[in-house]
């Protein structure tokens, strides 16, 4: 069957500050953009989302039966294609809206459960393997259809060696055991049930230790800041549009072309000023391993610094088919 892109309707709810991106990506393949926000003071986005192809609808979003009933208002007129999810305090929502609609998206009890406090008790936190591996912490990103978890990626954050802890950057890794890829994926698989999770997108960290995989956050959600844009640099996977594929009934184009190692390095205002910024960017561009470089606008920093306590002037993206080389040039580049 042909899919044609330009004739689908997205309904993001409720956009926030990090899925704003996915609000532009959308318009920019072609897909009609519809968004229902209360647009107040704490979930403002750029104004020039709201104009451009997408068609707005203010309403307080607190209000449930309000919304549905707008929902179906809007579906009449527009036909809504697929739901996009925009801020976590909204999961239940827009797994009501999607319900309605008869289109992909949680379940509204599971999503339900996903916004109650300690949610996580009542399921495997902790699995047994057979053979030891390194003690590691990684972030993993995937996506659930039909109930199957696929993992994006495995990701691991480089740290600084000083007792002034912070994040120097990440890597998305490529090289991980087979056995071990297995063993997480089982692992995600078994929390996906115990949570009743059929469709949606998530981010979940799990440590090893040793003979143990430790589930230590699982969170359903969109990809967060660079990680899509680094997604498809590691594997040539278009993140962005496998969420508008999954949540409007598309067959997914989840097909790997590239197996790169790939790390960003963010440069913090608290370790450099502008002019040694000015001095790394003309370095790392010196560099082979180097793809890109951006100095963040005001609002770019602002959405980027959820986890740093000191503003981020920018980042430099770097690919290595080597993880180690890869990993030791990102930590020498600060000593």
């Amino acid at each position: 069957m042909f899919y044609d892109k330009k004739k689908k309707n997205l309904l993001f709810v409720e956009p926030c500050p990090f899925s704003q991106l996915y609000l532009e990506k959308a318009k920019t393949k072609g897909y009609k953009t519809l968004v229902i926000s209360s647009n107040d003071e704490y979930l403002t986005f750029a104004q020039e989302n709201l104009l451009g192809p997408s068609v707005f609808f203010q309403v307080d979003t607190q209000r449930e039966e309000v919304v549905l009933n707008l929902v179906k208002q809007i579906n009449e007129k527009f036909q809504i294609d697929g739901v996009i999810p925009g801020y976590g305090k909204h999961t239940s929502l827009t797994a009501q809206i999607a319900a309605i609609l008869n289109h992909p998206g949680l379940m509204p009890q599971s999503a339900y459960k996903l916004q109650q406090k300690g949610y996580l008790q009542d399921i495997p936190k902790k699995r047994r393997i057979d053979e030891p591996i390194q003690n590691q912490e990684y972030s993993i990103e995937g996506l659930i259809k039909n109930k199957v978890v696929y993992i994006f990626n495995f990701i691991e954050d480089i740290v600084n060696d000083e007792s002034e802890f912070f994040k120097l950057g990440y890597i998305l890794r490529t090289n991980i055991d087979p056995h071990l890829v297995k063993h997480v994926a089982d692992f995600l698989q078994d929390i996906a049930f115990a949570l009743q999770l059929d469709y949606g997108f998530f981010n979940a960290k799990i440590k090893i230790m040793k003979k143990y995989l430790v589930l230590l956050k699982f969170e359903m959600r969109l990809a967060k800041d660079i990680i899509p844009l680094l997604i498809n640099y590691s594997s040539g996977l278009d993140y962005y549009e496998t969420v508008f594929e999954l949540f409007s009934s598309q067959p997914l184009s989840f097909r790997r072309e590239t197996n790169l190692n790939v790390g960003v390095i963010f440069f913090y205002e608290k370790v450099m000023n502008q002019k040694l910024l000015n001095e790394y960017a003309k370095k790392l561009a010196e560099n082979s391993l180097m793809i890109e470089t951006k100095e963040y606008s005001t609002e770019e920093s602002h959405i980027q610094n959820n986890e740093a306590k000191t503003k981020i002037l920018g980042h430099a993206i770097l690919v290595h088919l080597d993880y180690e080389t890869l990993k030791q040039y990102i930590k020498s580049i600060f000593t």
